[in-house]
C-alpha cells in the first residue's frame, strides 16, 4: 500500500476538496473496479486509530515530506461541478477494501450525509462493518446503526425462505457478524439459534465459502457442534429403538398390548413400518449426524411426517388383533402411530413432540385411581421411563409446547394435578375428580398443533380462516403458559405471505381476515412481548401501509387490546429515535374516562419504554447517545404522570357506571414498564406502593404462568436494585416468552 505512480488513476470522488489525500480504493477484491476519493487526511485520522498511524506515522502510506516520482497530478470535478486545477496529490493505495463501503465511511466522516442511504441490505452492511472492523472506526456508524438495523429485522432477507441456496446460506452467517460487530445481543442471539436450526450441514463445509468470511472467533465452530449434536441425538432415538425392537429379552415391550417373552408379531411390523418410512426419506441405514446435510428444521419436518403402523385393529385384515400379544382380545391401537401428533401415540415417547430421551419428574405417589383411567387412559410398561418434559437437545424455541402438555405425569402411579373449582358444589368436585378431562389435553393439543402446520403446507393460495384463527389459539395457549409462541406466529406469517409487502396479498383482500390480520399484528407489536425468540416481523406496520393504499386503514379503537389504532401504530415504530416526539404529540381519540386514563398510560409507558429500548442497542454500540432530548420530560417526570394515571383509572373503574368496561385487564404494559424504573421508584417509595396496589387488586390473569414469570422479573429487578435489568434478556434465560398485552 505504498505510494507508487501508475499510468491511469479512476475517477476521483472529491469528499473533500481542500483534501490533502487521495485513496485509491479495489481491485484486488472480486475484480471490483477502482475507484478514487479525495479526503482530508486529518479527517480521516480523527476517526481511525489505523488511519492515524498509517498517514502521520512512521508508515509508506504516510505523507512524503518533498515532492518525489511517487507523486502524480490528478484533474477532477469538485462536488458542485467546479473543475480542480491540476495539484501534486498524496497518494495512497487500499487494494483490499471495497469502493462502495469505503463511500459509506469516508462519506459519515466528512458529513456527507445526503450520501448515506436509509437502509443497508445485509450483505452491504456487513462489507461495512467488516471494513470499519479493520480500521477500528465501527463507533462512527452509530447515528445510523438503530435505523440500519431495524431495516434488516423487517427485511425479506431475513426470513427462511429467502435462505436457500449457497448465497442465500451465507446472509446468516454475516447478520451474525454485524450483530456481533455492533454489540447487539439479541440479534446476535436470536441469529445463532437460528443457525442451529436452519442451517444445513454444507453451511459448514470447505466449499460454502464461510471460511472466507469475517466472524467472531470460535463461535461458527460453537453452533456447527450444537447442531450436530441435536442431529445425533435426534437419530440416536431410532437407532435404540430399532435396537430394542430386534432384540428378545425380558425388558418391557414396545406393544402396549405385550407381555413379558411373548411373541413378537407387534414388534416386527412397527419395525418394517419404521425401516420402510426412514428409507423413503433417505435416513436408512441411520446415519451419523455429520453425514446429513438436512437442517435441523427439516430434518424434524420430515421425521414428523413418518406414519409407522401396528399389526391393525380387529375389524381390519379379517379380524386381525393383538392376542398374540397379551392373550386376549383387544381393540388394537386407536390411532395410526405417527410423529407428527404425539411420538408413536403410545409407548416411551408417549405425547413427545419428538422422538428424544428426556427425563422425566419424580412418580408421586397417586390416591385414587378414577373409573376412567381403566377404561380409556392408554399406558405403557415402558411409561415408567419418562415421556414428558422439555426437549433438551433441541432449540425450544423452535418448538414450542404448553407447560401443561409438558408437564402431563410419565409414570403410571403419578397423581394427576389437583384441581380446585371455589364455589362449586361438592357433587361437581366429586365429577371432576373421576372425569378430569385435563389428561387428555396434551394428546389432542399435539394433534390439533400437527393438524395446523398439515394445513400450513398445503397452502394454495387461498384464505382458510380456521387455519388462521387455530395458530392464534395456538399461540394463546402458548401465552397463558409462558412457553415461546412467536415461532408458530413466524411460520404462518410466511405461509401466508405477510412478511412483504400486502397490497396484492390475497389474506388482506379476505374481509373475514382482517381481523385476524389485526390480532397477528398485535401479537407481534415491539415490546408486547418480551424474551420472544424471534424478533419482531412488523405485520402491524405493512397491514396498515396495504390498508392506507387501498383506503382501508381505519381509525378508531381496536377491539383486544382496547387501544385507538392511531396510538397503535406509533407502538409499531417504538424502536425509532423520533418515536418520543410522535408519543408526546399524539392528540388522543374519543372515549370513555377509563379508557381516555388507560391510553395515557400507555403513552406515557411507550415513551419510557422506547428509552430503554434504545438505551440497551445503544449501549452495544459504545455510543454516548443521549435518551432524551431537552424538549422532552424526563424519565422521573414521565413515570410520576404513568402513576397517576394509573390510579386515575383504577379509581374511575371503581364508580358503578363504568363497572361493566374491563379496561383495568389492559394495565399489565404499563404497570411493567413503571416497576422497571427501578431507581426512581426507589427514591418515590410512594409510587411503588400504589403500583403494588393496582397489582394485588386488578389483576385477571394473576395464577398463569405468564403473571407469575412477569411478578418475579419484576420482583428481582427490585430486590437487587438493578435499573437496568433487561427483562427481554432475562425472559430468554429462562426460556419463556411473556406478553404484556
Amino acid at each position: 500500500m505504498s505510494p507508487i505512480q501508475e499510468p491511469s488513476v479512476p475517477a476521483l470522488t472529491e469528499m473533500d476538496q481542500r483534501g490533502d489525500v487521495v485513496f485509491v480504493v479495489g481491485t484486488a477484491v472480486d475484480n471490483t473496479p477502482a475507484r478514487s476519493f479525495r479526503v482530508c487526511s486529518r479527517t480521516m485520522a480523527r476517526i481511525s486509530p489505523v488511519f492515524d498511524r498509517m498517514l502521520h506515522g512512521n508508515f509508506a502510506e504516510s505523507k512524503p515530506t518533498a515532492p518525489s516520482s511517487d507523486l502524480i497530478s490528478l484533474s477532477s470535478s469538485g462536488i458542485n461541478g467546479t473543475t480542480t486545477s491540476p495539484a501534486t496529490d498524496w497518494i495512497v493505495h487500499l487494494r483490499d477494501d471495497r469502493p462502495e463501503s469505503f463511500d459509506l465511511l469516508a462519506s459519515i466522516a466528512h458529513s456527507q450525509f445526503q450520501r448515506i442511504p436509509r437502509a443497508l441490505s445485509i450483505a452491504k452492511l456487513y462489507e461495512l462493518t467488516v471494513l470499519t472492523h479493520y480500521y477500528d472506526a465501527t463507533s462512527v456508524l452509530s447515528p445510523w446503526l438503530q435505523t440500519w438495523v431495524s431495516g434488516i429485522a423487517e427485511s425479506p432477507e431475513t426470513t427462511s425462505s429467502s435462505i436457500a441456496g449457497p448465497e442465500g446460506e451465507l446472509l446468516m452467517p454475516k447478520l451474525l457478524w454485524i450483530s456481533w460487530e455492533l454489540g447487539h445481543k439479541q440479534l446476535f442471539e436470536s441469529t445463532a439459534r437460528r443457525m442451529v436450526m436452519e442451517s444445513s450441514g454444507n453451511l459448514f463445509g470447505d466449499e460454502s465459502g464461510l471460511g472466507d468470511l469475517s466472524m467472531p472467533p470460535d463461535v461458527i465452530e460453537r453452533i456447527a457442534a450444537i447442531r450436530t449434536q441435536t442431529i445425533q441425538s435426534i437419530m440416536d432415538v431410532f437407532s435404540t429403538l430399532a435396537e430394542k425392537l430386534v432384540s428378545v429379552d425380558e425388558g418391557p415391550r414396545w406393544c402396549r398390548h405385550a407381555s413379558y417373552m411373548g411373541p413378537h408379531r407387534c414388534e416386527s411390523m412397527i419395525l418394517g413400518s419404521m425401516t420402510f418410512c426412514l428409507m423413503r426419506a433417505s435416513l436408512w441405514p441411520i446415519p451419523e449426524a455429520d453425514d446429513i446435510d438436512e437442517s435441523v428444521l427439516t430434518l424434524y419436518s420430515t421425521l414428523m411426517n413418518l406414519v409407522i403402523h401396528d399389526i391393525g385393529r380387529p375389524s381390519d385384515k379379517g379380524g386381525v388383533d393383538h392376542s398374540e400379544c397379551l392373550g386376549v382380545e383387544c381393540e388394537g391401537y386407536q390411532t395410526v402411530l405417527r410423529w407428527g401428533s404425539g411420538i408413536a401415540s403410545r409407548g416411551r415417547f408417549a405425547g413427545a413432540l419428538v422422538p428424544v430421551e428426556i427425563e422425566a419428574p419424580p412418580p408421586a405417589k397417586r390416591k385414587k385411581k378414577s373409573k376412567l383411567d381403566d377404561k380409556t387412559r392408554e399406558t405403557d410398561s415402558l411409561a415408567g421411563e419418562g415421556s414428558s418434559g422439555t426437549l433438551k437437545q433441541l432449540n425450544p424455541n423452535a418448538v414450542a409446547v404448553p407447560s401443561t402438555a409438558l408437564t402431563a405425569a410419565a409414570d403410571l402411579d403419578a397423581a394427576p394435578p389437583e384441581t380446585t373449582w371455589p364455589g362449586r358444589t361438592e357433587q361437581d368436585r366429586r365429577l371432576l375428580e373421576e372425569y378430569d378431562p385435563s389428561q387428555l389435553f396434551e394428546e389432542y393439543y399435539l394433534r390439533g398443533l400437527a393438524l395446523f402446520r398439515n394445513q400450513l403446507e398445503s397452502f394454495n393460495g387461498s384464505v382458510n380462516l380456521g387455519a388462521m384463527y387455530a395458530g392464534l389459539f395456538i399461540c394463546t395457549l402458548n401465552l397463558f403458559q409462558s412457553a415461546p409462541w412467536s415461532i408458530h406466529l413466524e411460520l404462518m406469517t410466511t405461509v401466508y405471505g405477510l412478511n412483504k409487502n400486502l397490497h396484492n396479498s390475497p389474506v388482506l383482500s379476505e374481509p373475514e381476515a382482517r381481523f385476524a390480520l389485526e390480532l397477528m399484528g398485535l401479537m407481534d407489536m415491539p415490546t408486547f412481548v418480551r424474551g420472544r425468540s424471534t424478533l419482531s416481523l412488523g405485520i402491524w406496520k405493512r397491514l396498515r401501509l396495504a390498508q392506507g393504499s387501498i383506503g382501508m386503514k381505519k381509525g378508531g379503537i381496536q377491539s383486544v387490546s382496547s387501544l385507538p389504532r392511531s396510538l397503535l401504530d406509533i407502538f409499531a415504530n417504538i424502536q425509532d429515535e423520533d418515536s418520543d416526539t410522535y408519543f408526546l404529540q399524539w392528540f388522543g381519540e374519543t372515549g370513555e374516562i377509563p379508557q381516555i386514563h388507560l391510553w395515557e398510560a400507555y403513552r406515557l409507558a411507550g415513551i419510557l419504554t422506547g428509552r430503554r429500548l434504545r438505551i440497551r442497542v445503544n449501549t452495544g454500540l459504545a455510543a454516548a447517545a443521549s435518551t432524551s432530548c431537552p424538549a422532552t420530560p424526563s424519565a422521573e417526570v414521565l413515570l410520576g404522570r404513568l402513576v397517576a394515571s394509573m390510579d386515575a383509572l383504577c379509581d374511575a373503574t371503581s364508580r358503578p357506571e363504568y363497572s361493566q368496561l374491563l379496561t383495568t385487564n389492559a394495565l399489565l404494559y404499563p404497570y411493567v414498564a413503571a416497576r422497571l424504573e427501578v431507581a426512581i421508584l426507589l427514591r418515590q417509595p410512594s409510587w411503588m406502593e400504589l403500583l403494588r396496589r393496582v397489582t394485588e387488586r386488578y389483576q385477571p390473569y394473576g395464577k398463569t404462568a405468564n403473571a407469575r414469570n412477569i411478578t418475579e422479573m419484576l420482583d428481582e429487578a427490585w430486590v437487587s436494585g438493578n435499573d437496568a435489568y433487561d427483562i427481554d434478556e432475562q425472559a430468554r434465560r429462562r426460556n419463556v416468552e411473556v406478553a404484556l398485552f
